[in-house]
């Protein structure tokens, strides 16, 4: 007398004894198990993991933002001598988006 029983594939690992599971590995558990053996391990120095960004906030010259502000509108509209190749980008005119500060 056998006992037959029909089972997915999902649930056969789990479910059949140690015997039939030798037979059929499923890919899922191969993989995970292959995460944990030592040979699979990799071993990267530890300074590539860290990364610094360092960067500044404000000038030491400017004490306040009316300063800031005030150096920035003085620039608004002044003219500049290119010296170098130039690439200009030509889009349309949208209404909510005022291109001349």
């Amino acid at each position: 007398m056998t006992n037959s029983v029909a089972l997915s594939p999902a649930f056969s690992p789990a479910v059949l004894p140690p015997s039939a599971t030798s037979a059929y590995k499923s890919p899922i558990i191969s993989q995970s198990l292959s995460l944990f053996s030592s040979q699979s391990r990799i071993k990267r120095p530890r300074s590539i993991k860290t990364i610094r960004c360092n960067t500044a906030v404000k000038s030491a010259d400017l004490s306040s933002e009316e300063e800031m502000e005030a150096d920035a509108k003085a620039k608004v509209g002044c003219r500049v001598k290119v010296t170098a190749p130039l690439k200009v980008y030509h889009v349309n005119h949208v209404p909510e988006v005022d291109l001349e500060g």
